[in-house]
């Protein structure tokens, strides 16, 4: 069992080089939420001392410009494809079913959520992680048969032995064999800020980070629960990390602690060939492994790459700078329009006997307060005016603005404002296309992470989906395709990439125009799209309430995956009076084409083919009759119409 002083020592080594980054963070973090009058001491944040006649305004440009950048970037959901290991039908049938797995973990994760909260990291600290972990404390339950360690005994497909006799395992294994409610697991994606994150201090990128440990606080029963320690709490619940650093005061904070908890996980080495995770309390290792199914299993999304350095800076940190000197322009401004709006009085000691009764009469509209004009001809109270700013000044807050938007990369055109000058529509894509395209490292970086990340969970799955489980996948045309899986099925088809530029923001509205055009062109031409191929084009044309167009087209096409499934079995089916033959046979021969009707047996070949032969049957003997009647209504060759 590894030292946990070895390990706090590893600790403290990567918290020593990461401090020289926590105050950008925590900076960073402050002037998102709007707490732009804040400075670092070193140790915590604090609000100077200001005179109580000075104004703190604040003008957040920052939160925008970060909230703009991730909307751009999650616009477009991204196309996961996964490559076959060869050209076999089988794999290349497994790489199929693997993308559409992902379509299902994505809903299932809840990774549109995740990945919005990392990419928010990255714009505000220049970092942020998805941990992908398999979480074997979740799932549905079921009874298995555990040996003395309580972990389930694996049965000869990996699968834990269920429904057995305990005592007679025991017997034929030597051990004693006890029965147990234990969870079917599941894969967990979980989100994880850069202050939870200490990294290798030698690495110069993640990709080359050989440990990190990782940091949380968790509940007294989160430990209990999951590895039946009881452990004392030593940390302070979290308020806010903005909000527990300000100001350096415990006051208002709750008395409710939790338990600091650490985990290492290390790359192989000459010392664990297979790598290493240990997870440790105060003064207790509670877990190790030295054969982690994954030595490594976060991924990090970048801010802004900085060459040399593993921690990456972010777009917040460098619009800190012009934002502090708006905030201070503004300020002054609004000082100065007090002053001018509520100007200062100047008298003459000897001509005010009383000045209270002045006070408060300059304090009243319409006060009067009588003077001594026998002092003098400067006797009478006069405003004092205040001095004018110079133009500069104001000229100043378009330079800052300007400023911040070169620094964003977003400019009038982003927020969907011309610029003045500009009318020609060629100009107008150009300049969004100039803003979108700084995008492409962000784009480039974020999709190749997405791969990573989706490479990770179907690894996961093909290792420990060893029971059957019902997955739902929504398909085209508001089908659904729902089956029994198990990890055994994707082959070891797990290389996932994310197709390039999927997920580069376009312009829902230029999209629709050519969609347009290319429509008109199709019924222009004479061969206006039908069927399937119309619903898809209307799906892909983004317009609420178009698919109603297609509905029953959409009803055929669930009622035939329903009909695939049970003629997959062998079980023969009748034609129905309601169904549409030309619909049944196309969506039947598309399955027939499939590697997993090659898989079937061929007694359901046959019941296929016969029920296939049945729709053609019916379709031929419709279209015969509709060719006789077009005969009659025309009558004989040289005949006129109708007998006439």
């Amino acid at each position: 069992m590894t030292d946990v002083k070895e390990l706090e020592r590893l600790l403290k080594d990567a918290k020593g080089a990461r401090s020289k980054f926590e105050a950008q963070w925590f900076l960073n973090l402050a002037y998102y939420q709007g707490e732009q009058w804040v400075a670092w001491d070193g140790r915590s944040l604090y609000r100077p001392q200001l005179r109580r006649d000075r104004m703190t305004i604040v003008d957040n440009r920052i939160q925008p410009a970060v909230r703009t950048e991730v909307a751009k970037l999650t616009k477009q959901r991204p196309v996961f494809t996964v490559t076959p290991r060869t050209g076999d039908q089988e794999d290349v049938e497994a790489a199929y079913v693997a993308e559409q797995l992902l379509e299902y973990e994505w809903t299932h994760l809840e990774m549109r959520d995740k990945l919005l909260r990392a990419l928010h990291w990255s714009r505000i600290c220049g970092a942020g992680f998805l941990k992908v972990t398999w979480d074997s404390t979740v799932g549905d339950g079921f009874e298995a048969l555990v040996g003395p360690d309580g972990k389930p005994i694996p049965g000869p497909n990996g699968a834990p032995l269920t429904g057995m006799n305990p005592e007679l395992i025991s017997q034929q294994l030597g051990v004693p064999v006890t029965s147990k409610s234990v969870k079917q697991g599941d894969v967990s994606v979980e989100v994880r800020s850069p202050f939870q994150v200490f990294v290798d201090p030698i690495a110069e990128r993640f990709d080359e980070v050989e440990w990190l440990i990782e940091q949380s606080v968790r509940s007294v029963e989160y430990v209990k629960r999951r590895w039946n320690h009881d452990a004392k709490p030593d940390a302070n619940a979290n308020p806010g990390l903005v909000e527990a650093r300000l100001g350096g005061s415990l006051t208002g904070q709750s008395n409710y602690k939790g338990v600091r908890i650490s985990e290492l996980w290390q790359k192989p080495n000459s010392e664990f060939p297979n790598g290493r995770r240990v997870v440790w309390v105060a003064d207790k290792v509670l877990f190790e492994d030295t054969k982690p199914y994954d030595p490594m299993p976060y991924v990090m999304f970048k801010g802004i790459e900085v060459p040399g350095r593993v921690w990456p800076t972010s777009v917040v940190e460098q619009l800190r700078g012009p934002q502090t000197e708006l905030n201070k322009i503004k300020s002054q401004i609004a000082e100065n329009r007090n002053r001018v709006g509520n100007p200062t009085v100047l008298a003459s000691k000897q001509s005010i006997a009383d000045p209270n009764a002045f006070e408060s009469a300059m304090a009243q509209p319409g006060g009067i307060f009588y003077y001594d004009d026998n002092n003098g001809p400067n006797a009478a109270p006069a405003y004092l005016q205040a001095p004018q700013l110079p133009g500069y000044v104001l000229q100043e807050i378009d330079r800052i603005e300007q400023s911040i938007q070169e620094i964003s990369g977003q400019h009038e055109i982003t927020a969907g404002n011309v610029p003045s000058g500009v009318t020609a529509a060629s100009a107008i894509n150009l300049l969004q296309e100039s803003d979108d395209t700084r995008l492409g490292p962000a784009v480039a970086d974020m999709e190749d992470n997405l791969a990573r990340v989706g490479r990770k969970i179907l690894t996961l799955v093909s290792k420990f989906y060893t029971d059957s489980r019902t997955i739902r996948i929504a398909g085209q045309d508001a089908t659904w395709r729902i089956f029994d899986f198990r990890g055994s099925m994707l082959r070891d088809n797990t290389h996932v990439v994310v197709q390039t530029g999927s997920a580069f923001p376009q312009s829902k509205a230029a999209k629709q125009a050519a969609l347009q055009e290319l429509l008109t062109f199709f019924v222009q031409s004479g061969q206006p799209l039908q069927g399937k191929n119309l619903a898809r084009f209307l799906k892909d044309w983004d317009v609420g309430g178009l698919e109603r167009l297609v509905d029953e087209l959409s009803e055929d096409e669930q009622q035939v995956n329903r009909e695939n499934q049970r003629l997959g079995k062998g079980e023969p089916l009748p034609i129905n009076s309601f169904d549409d033959d030309a619909a049944h046979i196309a969506g039947h021969q598309d399955f027939m084409k499939t590697a997993s009707y090659d898989a079937i047996s061929p007694v359901a070949k046959q019941v296929f083919e016969q029920h296939v032969a049945m729709h053609q049957q019916r379709q031929d003997q419709k279209q015969q009759q509709m060719m006789q009647q077009q005969m009659m209504a025309q009558g004989p060759q040289g005949a006129p119409p109708n007998g006439k």
